[in-house]
This record gives structure tokens, sequence and C-alpha cells, in this order.
């Protein structure tokens, strides 16, 4: 194996999670990079990600990365904005495709609107339209294609219907946040994100994090 990056081998003897989060942390990493192997049961996987205190690129085996096409899931939160500007960064001079998922659903509450079904569904993809055009103006493009994606959910498993568009969409990679909306997102990883770790052993997954948002809360966590 040779790169022209920079690099350093480090053999530690301990436990895998501890000891991967100590050396990210000490070292300050910027991202911490992890193979996966298929048979997995993803148990390391969400560790790591659960308390990273940075970035997390997870690799499934034999897979590669490329940047054709980057599928990026939206839910309008700022880490979902984190993400795509991390997507566009990383697709900078390149013709990727850009995919861009917003996943809405319909309130019970529709009920009461004196519209069917079908008719509210419509009103809230709108809605999603509105918000997903107001964000792409706060994001600078280059060469990049942009597409949006929006997919009803009507079962409650959005990240089945990530997961499902992004193979449908031959993405090459996964830039999502580690968080979404939840109060608790600047500690602890998303149950979605944890979810798409868990169903996710095909494609390369990128899991966005504020870097730092873990920092002083390792110790916390005395039995990994």
């Amino acid at each position: 194996f040779t790169c022209d990056t920079p690099n350093e081998v480090v053999v530690l003897q301990g436990n895998a999670t501890k000891e991967i989060l100590k050396t990210a942390n000490k070292l300050q990493a910027d991202l911490v990079i992890l193979g996966r192997k298929k048979v997995s049961d993803s148990v390391l996987s969400t560790r790591i990600a659960l308390r990273s205190p940075c970035s997390l690129l997870l690799v499934p085996e034999k897979s590669q990365i490329k940047l054709d096409n980057v599928f990026v899931p939206i839910d309008f939160s700022d880490y979902s904005h984190l993400s795509l500007k991390t997507a566009l960064s990383i697709t900078e001079g390149r013709k990727s495709n850009v995919f861009l998922q917003n996943v809405y659903n319909v309130p019970s509450s529709y009920r009461y609107s004196g519209k069917t079904f079908e008719q509210f569904a419509e009103i809230m993809k709108e809605h999603a339209s509105k918000d997903l055009g107001a964000l792409l103006k706060q994001v600078e493009t280059a060469d990049q294609k942009l597409s949006p994606v929006y997919t009803l959910d009507k079962t409650g498993h959005i990240m089945k219907l990530v997961y499902a568009e992004a193979k449908k969409k031959k993405a090459d990679l996964i830039v999502m946040g580690a968080k979404g909306k939840t109060i608790a997102s600047a500690i602890l990883i998303g149950s979605k994100s944890e979810r798409m770790i868990r169903i996710n052993d095909e494609i390369p997954l990128l899991m966005i994090r504020k870097k730092g948002a873990v920092t002083g809360l390792l110790d916390a966590f005395k039995e990994l």
C-alpha cells in the first residue's frame, strides 16, 4: 500500500473503541476513517460514531471511494446544512451528481383540513421544495449537478427509505449529519444515524459531526 499522503502506523493494545477515540482526541483529528467487514454486527462502528470527537467515514470492505454520485439526506437541520456544504466541498471541481433527498410525511391532523391524504401530501412536498430552494441559496455550487429527491414516508422507517433511494441512485457515498433536529445533537449520535450504520453495509458513509462537539465528554463514558 502506497500513497502520497504522509502517514504513520501506530499499533496499540487494549479496547479497540477506547484506543481509537483516545488517539483521535489526542491528535485533534478532523476525520476518523474506519473500515467495516460486511459480516460485521456494526457494534464497533456504532460505538465509534457515538463518541467520535470529529466526523467519521465508514468504508465497507471491497467498496471504493468515488464521487460520481453523492447522496445527501436533507431534513433542514443545522447538521444537514453542514452535510450539504461538505458534499459540495469534496466534489468541487468534479462533475458529480449530488442527490438531495428529503423524506416528508403527512401529519395525522390532515383529517381536519378537509383535504385527502394525497392532497395534503402534495402540500407537504411543496413546502419541502420551498425549504430546499431556500437552503440552496445559502450554498455555492461549481460543476456539480444537484438533483432534489422527495420521498413520502408512510411507514416511519425513514432510514430504510434513504438507504433504498441511495442504492437506487447508485450512490458512491452517503453524506449525512451525525444528528438531526433533536435537542441532544451536541452530545450523542442520532437514532437515525445509528440506524443507517446498522442497515448500510454496502455504501461508504461519511457522518458529519462538528469538530469538538463531544470534546471533554469522553471521560463521561467509562464503560465503552
